[in-house]
């Protein structure tokens, strides 16, 4: 049995909460870490180079932001968390009718 296969038996066997709080962390980090690099390429496409250097100062930008509780930053972090939740509650609710 391969790694991959016996990383998702296990985490088909943790409790539901387990599960969907691992589901939740992986979507925050997503957030942290994925979604200032789609900001910077998607940047570099339409805007130009970032104004105070590359990526690295885009990420220090980013951190120091967070770090300070910007709203934005936190806002754009906790995004694909929120696109799940909304698809859920979503889906939850075409079941109910």
């Amino acid at each position: 049995m391969s790694a991959l296969a016996r990383s998702l038996e296990s985490y088909r066997r943790q409790p539901r909460p387990v599960r969907e709080l691992i589901i939740a962390l992986a979507l925050v980090l997503a957030g942290l870490l994925l979604m200032p690099l789609g900001v910077y390429l998607v940047g570099q496409a339409t805007l130009g180079p970032y104004a105070r250097g590359g990526m690295s100062a885009l990420l220090g930008d980013w951190f120091r932001s967070l770090f300070r509780g910007e709203s934005a930053p936190w806002m754009l972090a906790l995004g694909p968390l929120a696109v799940v939740l909304i698809w859920r509650l979503f889906r939850l609710a075409l079941r109910s009718t």
